[in-house]
C-alpha cells in the first residue's frame, strides 16, 4: 500500500523538533503543518513557532506553551488560504479520505497504546494525541489509511517510522475514547497543484481576511454506503 503521503515532521527536539518544551504539546501543530505544506503543494511550509505566532501563543493552564483543539487546528489551516472544515462523524472522516483529502484527527493515545501498540511512537504517553491521515485501500475487506505521527521519528529501535499503514476503524475508536469523543478536521487536498501555487504566500492576509468574513467549509460528495465502519 502506498500513498502520496504529506511529510509530518518529528514532533520531538531530539529527533529535529522545533517547538517550545522540547516538542511537548506541539502533536497539533505538527500534523496541520503537514496538512498545509501538502495541501499547498510545498508553496508553505511554517515551522512550528510561526503556527503558534499566528494564533497568538497559546498558552496551557501551567501558564506554558500549550496545545490545540480541533477548532482552533481548523483556523490555523484555513488561515494560509487552505480548505478545513471540523468533523465528529466517522463516516464523514472515512468519505473525505476516500474522496483525496487529509484528516487532522485527535486521538487518544491510550487506546493505541492498548489496542494498537504497533501504532504507538510512545508508549509511556497515554494522553490526547493529533495524527495525519491520507489515503483509503480495502485490503482483505478491511479499509485503511496512512497515520502521520510526529512520534513515529525511530528515535530509537523500538519507536517505528512513519508514515505507517492503519487499519482506519482502530484510529476512529482511539478517536471516540477521548473524553470529548471524535474531534477532526478535514483538510482539502487537490491532486493537480494550483496555477498559482508560487503566490500563495502573498495571498495569506486577504485570504485570512476572507475567511473571517466567510465559512468557507466546503461539502465531500461521494457515493458510498452510509454506514459504520467495520472491522
Amino acid at each position: 500500500m502506498s500513498y502520496d503521503f504529506p511529510r509530518v515532521k518529528p514532533q520531538l527536539a531530539v529527533s529535529g523538533g522545533t517547538g517550545p518544551l522540547g516538542g511537548a504539546r506541539d502533536c497539533a501543530f505538527v500534523a496541520a503543518g503537514g496538512a498545509i505544506e501538502a495541501a499547498s503543494h510545498g508553496a508553505l511550509d511554517p515551522t512550528v513557532d510561526e503556527m503558534r505566532a499566528r494564533l497568538g501563543d497559546p498558552l496551557g493552564s501551567d501558564g506554558r506553551p500549550g496545545g490545540i483543539s480541533m477548532a482552533q487546528a481548523r483556523t490555523l489551516i484555513r488561515s494560509y488560504g487552505i480548505g478545513a472544515r471540523l468533523t465528529h462523524d466517522p463516516v464523514d472522516v472515512t468519505n473525505s479520505l476516500i474522496a483525496g483529502h487529509m484528516v487532522e484527527l485527535a486521538i487518544d493515545y491510550g487506546y493505541i497504546k492498548l489496542h494498537a501498540p504497533e501504532l504507538s511512537g510512545q508508549l509511556t504517553f497515554t494522553g490526547d494525541h493529533a495524527v495525519l491521515l491520507k489515503g483509503y485501500d480495502t485490503i482483505n475487506a478491511k479499509h485503511w489509511t496512512g497515520d502521520g505521527d510526529g512520534l513515529h521519528d525511530n528515535r530509537r529501535a523500538e519507536v517505528p517510522k512513519g508514515p505507517l499503514p492503519a487499519r482506519i476503524h482502530v484510529l476512529l475508536d482511539a478517536a471516540a475514547a477521548r473524553a470529548g469523543g471524535l474531534d477532526a478536521v478535514v483538510v482539502r487536498y487537490n491532486a493537480v497543484p494550483p496555477a498559482d501555487c508560487s503566490a500563495v504566500q502573498a495571498q495569506l492576509d486577504a485570504a485570512t481576511a476572507r475567511l473571517a468574513a466567510k465559512d468557507g467549509a466546503f461539502t465531500v460528495i461521494i457515493s458510498t454506503a452510509q454506514g459504520g465502519i467495520t472491522a
